[in-house]
């Protein structure tokens, strides 16, 4: 039992350095983080429990929602094997395959210790706020040339998208109050905190994920009349179009159409260059791609240097054809079906808030290396398991 509240406890703190991953006073450019040592010691208390309890750590269910992305994890690797050439530096993405064991261990831990999902969620929105606030106070605030801003060097869409999805949390805590006015108006001041926030990273996918969320909010919530539904999302829709229309750089960056297309830039910021690029190379290889080390290889002949392909589904194509990307859909298919599924059961809402910013990240971002998409990805799926069900009634 000590071991079991121990590794609790360490999923809890995880979640929270997840929220405050970024604030890196540090400057270690991420090779030093609290979550990648609450990591360790999940996978060390895994191994533990493992051998001490091999009949509870085993659960069926659980290898099932998993398998296709272990299919395709071990696809990858045989595909990074075959197409290793001279400009290749990755066979095997050891963030990627740390963050899948996490992921695993937690959604295990989820689906049998009640209580643990609400007391993770809340650790993580307590560190994405921490985040947000230390952001907007302008403490290691890095400024790049298109105004976008971001702390410590942290990437501007991956900060930001941790703000959309404390942000939907929030947003289904807030439907959750039956009473008391002080505690409403301060989830509406962290909502406001966090979508100030995500505009000043200049994210469109995370404001996006923001907006969305809001329409989603108001078509699902039956609890509060249509009158104040309507002037709630018309206030909070309007602040994040004020706030935009105030910065002449957001305006730049939304105005799709008049930024001017040249060989390093395009509506896009580059994505459509970089997906061009992509695509001639997947012409070769459709059925099961060329690897990570291939594609490294190959951009690197064809543009010179290396860069992301900036959407999951193309990443997928790239490194493992139609094969890998038909298992990865798979994945994303029960990750929705289990989102559906929860809110059918409890009508709690917040795991349809957390789908749409991971949907964005998979269009336009990526998700293997990220550690919030692992997290909210075993929250989602752990709360639509029927011990959770139980627990939860």
């Amino acid at each position: 039992m000590k071991l079991i509240s121990l590794m609790q406890n360490t999923i809890v703190i995880y979640a929270f350095s997840v929220g405050l991953e970024h604030v890196d006073v540090l400057r270690s450019d991420g090779s030093f983080t609290l979550a990648k040592l609450m990591g360790i010691f999940l996978a060390f208390g895994f191994f533990l429990h493992f051998f001490t309890r091999l009949p509870d750590t085993i659960d069926k269910r659980s290898v099932w929602e998993v398998s296709p992305i272990l299919v395709f994890l071990l696809l990858l690797l045989i595909q990074n094997v075959i197409n290793f050439q001279s400009y290749s530096v990755t066979v095997l993405d050891s963030a990627f395959v740390l963050n899948l064991f996490v992921f695993m261990v937690i959604l295990r831990f989820m689906k049998t210790q009640s209580g643990l999902i609400e007391r993770s969620l809340k650790a993580f929105v307590a560190g994405a706020l921490i985040s947000c606030v230390i952001l907007t106070l302008g403490i290691g605030v890095e400024i790049n040339t298109d105004g976008r801003h971001t702390i410590f060097g942290a990437n501007y869409n991956e900060l930001a998208f941790k703000f959309t999805a404390a942000f939907g949390l929030l947003l289904a805590n807030f439907e959750k109050v039956r009473s008391g006015n002080i505690k409403r108006l301060s989830i509406v001041c962290c909502l406001l905190i966090l979508v100030y926030g995500t505009i000043l990273t200049g994210s469109r996918s995370a404001i996006l994920a923001i907006l969305i969320t809001i329409c989603i909010f108001s078509v699902l919530n039956e609890s509060l009349p249509r009158s104040i539904r309507i002037v709630g999302v018309s206030l909070m829709a309007g602040f994040v179009v004020f706030q935009i229309i105030n910065s002449t750089d957001l305006i730049s960056r939304f105005a799709l159409f008049a930024i001017e297309t040249s060989e390093t830039n395009d509506a896009l910021g580059g994505r459509l260059i970089i997906w061009s690029v992509g695509l001639e190379i997947l012409q070769d290889s459709m059925i099961v791609g060329v690897g990570r080390s291939g594609y490294e290889h190959l951009v690197y002949l064809a543009a010179g240097h290396m860069h992301d392909p900036h959407n999951v589904l193309l990443e997928t194509m790239l490194y493992t054809g139609i094969v890998g990307t038909l298992l990865i859909l798979i994945f994303f298919v029960r990750i929705g079906s289990a989102a559906k599924n929860h809110h059918a059961m409890s009508r709690d809402p917040s795991s349809l808030y957390l789908v749409v910013p991971l949907i964005l990240m998979v269009m336009g971002q990526q998700i293997f290396g990220i550690k919030m998409f692992w997290l909210m990805s075993a929250v989602i799926l752990a709360r639509s398991s029927k011990s959770y069900e139980e627990d939860s009634g």
